[in-house]
């Protein structure tokens, strides 16, 4: 049996797009006349066997409402005639409704997992750099032997991904960051401490962008952005309850017991994940390298969609770093002070994707994105340029991280779109720019720290967010044009 695909399910204008797609092909090519397959309405070809079918006619016409099409010639009714079906194994399932919240619990719980493994070291430096007998600047380089594989390897585990499925590199990645990450509690040395970091680094490399490609190819565009929010809390929950519960197992137990104890729950993750989430069959077939990157940079405005993320995450992750130190030199806060501001910018992240996934579904992505940055450029400067007081630098700490969390989801969702068929390669290279982020931020924020002043880090943040918005907004004549 040929599966069909029920047209019903689609609205008005995307079956208008699927008819005249297939018209444009039938004259280009000129051979036969075009008909719409609709469940239980195909008269007497309404079965199918393998004698009706002569040669494929396009292997793939294209990705519509992120299902891939093929055109095959029938010989049915005395006269060949050509049906657009679908492939049964080249479509990508999607969550049902009973299922949605499941899939996107797992998507929060991996991404909670991931960022914890990588930012659990903070509350365990001093109890490292003791026992193991190394300064304590030393010690902090575990987190960058994470960080840097990671980062290498996110373009191409994304490719990856496109090739073998989402599902088997987030287990891979789940398994194997856990089993490193207990492995670290075993280091009788830094050395051996090192390696294990950087052989979770290498694992943790398959995980973020499969998980964002699966995000955009279960849910369709009018959700996209909602499920982004849901992958966007997993940075915030991670820092109000990953990290502060490494602390707390580090109190209790030691150090070694909180990275036994990390490990562990994500190899219980992993099971989860592979008994539980949605397979996603690839994408594409199986081409070169070359030609899958040649095909990813040449999507329109890519440079201002990666530019523009790589900023976004400069400026937040300076100002989350800085924060603490600004709050405890100028108001005269000790660590523990400090520990409900930073709690009140990660609930801010928290309720900021939640919008940004609502905004995402209503309004233009770019547009939401380019907004989001500007007024979270506004409140970067009045945090680190004026210091008001205590309560409304605290206040503008929590909205400044509202704002910016609010532009994430829809911006994802929008890169999730922008290459159907290489989802995995292109946010490969956009997990790339989250991690390269990560240092430029740190990196531009010491230097203006150490050369100016936390006045010119409120500059820098408010350069980096009109930036971020200046860089995306011919995002939002693009998609204008598109959408005419």
């Amino acid at each position: 049996m040929v599966p069909f695909f029920d047209m019903r399910h689609l609205s008005t204008d995307r079956l208008n797009d699927t008819r005249r797609l297939v018209t444009k092909n039938e004259r280009q090519h000129g051979i036969g006349s075009m008909q719409l397959v609709q469940l239980g309405m195909a008269d007497t070809c309404s079965e199918l066997s393998d004698k009706h079918l002569r040669r494929p006619w396009l292997r793939q016409v294209d990705v519509i409402d992120d299902q891939r099409f093929t055109s095959l010639d029938i010989n049915c009714s005395g006269g060949l005639h050509r049906w657009l079906v679908y492939d049964r194994d080249n479509t990508r399932s999607r969550p049902t409704l009973g299922s949605t919240n499941l899939t996107l619990f797992l998507v929060t719980a991996a991404v909670f997992g991931f960022v914890t493994a990588i930012t659990m070291i903070g509350p365990l430096l001093v109890d490292m750099s003791r026992e193991l007998g190394v300064p304590l600047g030393q010690a902090g380089l575990l987190a960058a032997a994470m960080s840097l594989p990671w980062a290498i390897g996110a373009p191409f585990t994304g490719l990856l991904s496109d090739r073998l499925g989402r599902k088997p590199l987030i287990v891979l990645a789940l398994v194997g960051v856990g089993v490193s990450t207990i492995c670290a509690s075993l280091a009788n040395s830094f050395a051996t401490l090192l390696i294990a970091r950087f052989a979770a680094g290498i694992f943790g490399a398959f995980g973020p962008a499969s998980v964002m490609a699966a995000v955009g190819d279960l849910f369709p565009p009018n959700k996209r952005g909602m499920a982004m929010g849901w992958l966007n809390s997993g940075f915030g929950l991670a820092a109000v309850a990953g990290v502060p519960a490494v602390g707390i197992v580090d109190g209790l137990w030691g150090w070694r017991w909180a990275f036994a104890f990390t490990g562990g729950l994500l190899v219980i993750l992993a099971a989860c994940v592979y008994v539980a989430f949605p397979h996603v069959r690839p994408t594409h077939e199986r081409v070169g390298l070359r030609q899958t990157y040649a095909a990813v940079l040449g999507v329109s405005l890519l440079g201002n969609v990666l530019s523009a993320n790589l900023l976004e995450r400069s400026i937040f992750n300076a100002a989350v770093l800085f924060l603490p130190s600004f709050l405890m030199l100028q108001y005269g806060l000790g660590p523990a002070d400090v520990a409900p501001a930073l709690a009140l910018v990660a609930i801010g992240t928290i309720v900021g994707n939640s919008i940004g996934g609502w905004l995402g579904d209503r309004f233009p992505k770019a547009a939401t994105f380019v907004a989001a940055q500007l007024v979270a450029a506004a409140f970067g400067l009045i945090l680190f340029g004026i210091a008001p007081g205590l309560a409304i630098s605290v206040a503008c700490g929590g909205l400044f991280g509202l704002s910016n969390a609010t532009s994430r989801p829809a911006f994802l969702a929008l890169g999730s779109e922008l290459s159907p068929r290489h989802r995995g390669a292109l946010l490969g290279l956009l997990s790339l720019t989250n991690q390269g982020g990560s240092v430029l931020g740190s990196s531009l924020g010491g230097l203006a720290i150490g050369f100016g002043s936390y006045q010119t880090l409120a500059l820098l943040t408010l350069c980096g967010g009109i930036g971020a918005a200046l860089l995306a907004f011919p995002l939002t004549r693009l998609a204008r044009l598109q959408k005419a």
